[in-house]
């Protein structure tokens, strides 16, 4: 995030509310968006890009592309470019960071990047979102969300009307 002035807004979710929100960024995705995931092993960054693949195309299979670092799902306006960077240690990053595309995918498509944090780069106009367990509450995950205030997601987050 470039800017000073950054939107936040934190939300407890159902998984319900969470395919909700999916959908309303499925909607507004366009070539160039950052989308950067965090949190937790099985916090749900993998569901949730499930989720918003789903509602561009039902028939794409969305796995977690863990072990080759990105994987590409083509859609009609544009490719996703799914990345999962758990694996890689930070020392690895730099070593790794010429191999993974990154220029390119965000240059030309959607790209969502998770384990985002491991990258330590900021993206104009993204938007970061943190999934965290909630104690005694296996169905729900907090949902944290970080963007530029003036930027479309600001505008989309801050009218969700379900919450």
């Amino acid at each position: 995030m470039q800017s000073t002035h950054t939107f936040d807004r934190i939300f407890d979710c159902t998984f319900e509310q969470i395919n909700q929100i999916a959908k309303i960024i499925s909607e507004n995705l366009t070539n160039c968006d950052v989308v950067l995931l965090n949190g937790d092993l099985g916090a749900g960054k993998t569901f949730f890009v499930q989720k918003i693949c789903s509602f561009l195309n039902s028939k794409i299979k969305v796995s977690s592309p863990t072990f080759g670092l990105y994987n590409v799902y083509d859609f009609e306006n544009f490719s996703i470019w799914h990345y999962d960077l758990y694996r890689l240690k930070s020392e690895q990053i730099n070593n790794e960071f010429m191999n993974l595309d990154l220029d390119e995918a965000i240059s030309n498509n959607v790209t969502m990047i998770e384990w985002a944090e491991k990258l330590n780069i900021e993206f104009e106009n993204s938007l970061f979102i943190r999934f965290s367990f909630i104690e005694n509450e296996p169905e729900k995950r907090i949902l944290h969300f970080r963007c530029d205030e003036k930027s479309k997601w600001a505008k989309i987050l801050n009218d969700l009307s379900f919450f």
